[in-house]
């Protein structure tokens, strides 16, 4: 399935979610979302790409941004409820 317009919105609350959360400078933060902004597909401007891939894309931009390290690895460092916290 196509992206919808729904998924936009979503797609980058969770970018800048993870951003946030990986990285430590705001300056970064906004630098990634930036760049992702310019995504046509994200301007809702590109609809024949589906939403796994451009969150396939987005983690693969957080990775590279983040130092090359996978951002999910900064999860294990961080207690379990401060996650959960985190999230909702």
């Amino acid at each position: 399935m196509f992206i919808w317009p729904d998924c936009i919105p979503c797609i980058l609350n969770m970018s800048l979610k993870n951003a946030r959360f990986v990285m430590k400078e705001e300056n970064q933060v906004r630098r990634f979302m930036n760049e992702i902004l310019a995504w046509r597909s994200l301007r809702g401007e590109g609809w024949h790409v589906r939403s796994p891939e451009i969150v396939r894309d987005v983690w693969i931009k957080l990775q590279e941004f983040s130092g090359g390290c996978h951002p999910c690895c900064t999860f294990h460092k961080v207690p379990l409820g401060t996650l959960i916290v985190y999230y909702f």
